[in-house]
């Protein structure tokens, strides 16, 4: 009887175990996806930023305000 009990327990160990694999391996690929893509993402964003600053303009002599100059004279168009 007890040995019946023991294989009884580790079927439904093993079938446990199997479902939740089944059932983690999309999440897990899921996963492992998104951080790929993160990964390339960084890399685009650190590019960007690089070349967003290529075409920067120092300007000698004049003091740097701490708000942002970029749209100051510049109207939009409605």
């Amino acid at each position: 009887m007890a040995t019946q009990i023991k294989e009884q327990t580790k079927e439904i160990n093993e079938s446990f175990s199997k479902q939740m694999e089944e059932k983690l391996q999309p999440l897990i690929d899921e996963n492992k996806k998104l951080k790929e893509e993160l990964v390339l993402l960084k890399e685009k964003v650190d590019y960007l930023e690089t070349e967003k600053k290529k075409n920067n303009i120092i300007v000698f002599g004049m003091p740097e305000n701490e708000t942002s100059n970029e749209n100051k004279g510049i109207r939009k168009r409605k």
